[in-house]
């Protein structure tokens, strides 16, 4: 299961968990985005990414609703699509919000929410069948159970409210000053309740426009990557 979260203070910072248990799972490293991608049917399809832009995008697994479902019909925009266009650079954040205003369904055989971030701290929430917004709060944090309707999805096993809970109990008391490192404490934290190892980790701060990454959760050693500067 999987966990993000954003925090906006003098820098705005982004993290994102991926257990990918029983998934086959690589990174992709390209010269303007790096992403975590999953293996279906003989594609690689992004889950977690951020672009040399500074759009930071995770899709995490919820239980949906039929209204969500995939289906075929005119004016379907397919979650995935839109969040793999994000991760690549071939949508900006400005245009995902008018995608967003229109109908978003699940791909086939899937039931995710997106949460997206660009670098002015401006949160995107998406789930097919409840909804989408976008917004700006000091944090905003996303698990597996549905943003939209916590009341009746946060029991669902492996919802992750008490990974959220605890997200919550750490970002609600921090100052403006909160970095990377800190977040990487956070993740450990994470990872520590849920008792599981992440496959990889993402920590992005927008100010230095540089991914800190981590594998198998050896927090101790992660590896950064800096998007060069545009000219």
């Amino acid at each position: 299961m999987c966990t993000s979260f954003v925090f906006n203070g003098k820098d705005t910072v982004v993290a994102s968990n991926f257990e990918g248990e029983g998934m086959v799972s690589k990174l992709i490293v390209k010269p303007n985005y790096i992403a975590i991608a999953v293996q279906k049917k003989n594609k690689w399809v992004p889950m977690v990414g951020v672009n040399s832009d500074g759009t930071f995008v995770s899709l995490l697994t919820v239980k949906g609703v039929p209204e969500g479902e995939y289906r075929r019909g005119k004016g379907l925009t397919k979650l995935g699509d839109l969040a793999e266009k994000l991760i690549t650079g071939e949508l900006s954040f400005l245009e995902a919000k008018k995608v967003i205003k229109g109908e978003i369904i699940n791909d086939e055989g899937t039931s995710f929410q997106l949460m997206a971030t660009d670098t002015r701290g401006n949160i995107m929430m998406v789930e097919p069948g409840r909804g989408a917004e976008v917004r700006k709060d000091k944090y905003g944090i996303a698990a597996n159970f549905s943003y939209f309707d916590v009341a009746g999805t946060k029991e669902e096993k492996h919802s992750g409210y008490d990974r959220y809970l605890t997200a919550v109990q750490t970002l609600s008391h921090v100052g403006e000053g909160y970095s990377e490192k800190d977040a990487l404490g956070l993740l450990r934290k994470i990872d520590a309740l849920n008792k599981k190892t992440s496959k990889f980790s993402f920590i992005f701060s927008v100010a230095k426009n540089s991914l800190m990454i981590i594998t198998d959760s050896d927090y101790a050693h992660p590896k950064v990557v800096r998007f060069p500067k545009k000219k």
